[in-house]
């Protein structure tokens, strides 16, 4: 009973922003340092059927944390401070601060549960999830931009709503919810969920979370196609009839059509100016990325191997790609490093909780998901993704273990 009381404390704490507001408001910053490093402590020490050990990260997760802590020093350089314990801590250090407790403990409470404290967790993010996506569903459709005002310091926040990072986290994992689907006990119920994810990162408008969402949705339905002839055919038409397309004039008339009947105006004028960009090669100003990007590439160049940072401490980064981040931060050798933590999470997910080919196929196309993301988006300054990620088992029914895994990263 305890171990529950914990996980669905934890999940609260994770997924309602309402609780962390009203922590800092009440106690300050320093209440919430130490209510995470509690729950962290919690389930790597007492939470679980082995409470005599604790988890023992392997080497990629411990890369990705001194990664992670790397980059956000020079990520956010100039951004506001918080007053913890006395001290003015910059955003970077109280992100670093919060993100590493909360992921440990995510890798804690997947490593040690047994496949009832999945099932519990499960319902905890569900239950949890839904109170989010109710009031945030609800204060979209009064107010469409309400969201994206909030996530780039505009406009007034709202604590009983979801972030970037959770718009960012359901989007990802959709797979997941579309595996555990097949096989929910209140499929109607489930099935209402799945639509409130879709619905809710849609009416966000930010465009990368519902692009990610759509390509780990088709990346999931096509592995599940049996025959191995008929994915490489399906997706070798798919292929040729959208590289057909891209120079077909009539095609970018009917996608500027489409624009017009999205029902959400921010993606409708993001797609609109896509099509601009494509036609006439302008940037407005929702595709400057692109100019970003390509900015990136030329510092990669510059400082390929041992990153721009070992140079010039006071390099920009761009904060709208992790790869390149990384890479322009720190090099190729560090950009290795992050990509074997990813890895190690995929195989680890992948070799212990996957029996049938709905759960395999839930895992690849959310490892794909993710990559999408985060080569177009920031992680690090997005940390809940992580988390999201790290708790997809508990969508895998029927988890292929026989006891406690010997670490998350196994």
């Amino acid at each position: 009973m305890r171990d529950k009381v914990m996980v669905a404390l934890w999940m609260a704490y994770t997924m309602l922003n309402i609780f962390t507001h009203f922590i800092v408001t009440w106690v300050g910053g320093a209440g919430t340092i130490i209510i995470v490093y509690l729950f962290f402590l919690y389930f790597v020490f007492f939470y679980g059927e082995n409470t005599h050990r604790g988890v023992i990260p392997k080497i990629p997760l411990l890369c990705f944390l001194a990664l992670y802590c790397l980059i956000m020093l020079f990520l956010n350089a100039n951004a506001p401070t918080y007053t913890v314990f006395g001290l003015e801590l910059n955003y970077s250090v109280w992100n670093m601060l919060t993100f590493i407790p909360k992921v440990l403990s995510a890798a804690a409470i997947i490593e040690k549960s047994s496949e009832e404290m999945l099932d519990w967790t499960r319902v905890w993010f569900v239950v949890t999830s839904s109170v989010t996506l109710f009031f945030s569903i609800a204060l979209l459709i009064i107010d469409s931009t309400v969201l994206k005002l909030s996530a780039t310091g505009h406009g007034e926040y709202y604590p009983l709503v979801f972030d970037f990072q959770t718009i960012a986290g359901f989007a990802v994992i959709i797979p997941a919810f579309l595996c555990y689907f097949g096989n929910a006990r209140h499929r109607i119920l489930f099935a209402i969920f799945i639509a409130a994810v879709v619905v809710g990162v849609s009416m966000a408008s930010f465009f990368i979370s519902i692009l990610s969402m759509l390509v780990g949705a088709i990346v999931f339905f096509v592995l599940k196609i049996k025959r191995r002839w008929l994915r490489i055919l399906i997706t070798t038409l798919t292929t040729a009839g959208l590289l057909v397309q891209a120079w077909n004039s009539n095609s970018l008339t009917a996608v500027k059509a489409f624009a017009g009947i999205i029902p959400f105006p921010e993606i409708s004028k993001r797609v609109s100016q896509l099509v601009l960009f494509y036609e006439k090669g302008v940037m407005a100003d929702t595709t400057s990325r692109i100019r970003m990007y390509m900015e990136s590439l030329e510092r990669i160049f510059q400082h390929p191997f041992m990153g721009s940072l070992f140079w010039d401490n006071t390099v920009k980064i761009s904060g709208h790609s992790t790869i390149m981040d990384i890479w322009i931060g720190c090099g190729l050798i560090t950009l290795l490093l992050f990509v074997l933590f990813l890895i190690s999470v995929y195989r680890y997910q992948l070799d212990a909780f996957c029996e049938t080919r709905s759960q395999s196929s839930a895992v690849l196309a959310t490892f794909v998901s993710f990559l999408f993301f985060i080569i177009f988006n920031p992680l690090f300054a997005s940390p809940n993704i992580m988390v999201f990620w790290l708790m997809i088992p508990v969508f895998l029914v029927e988890p292929k273990r026989t006891g406690v895994v010997l670490s998350v990263l196994q």
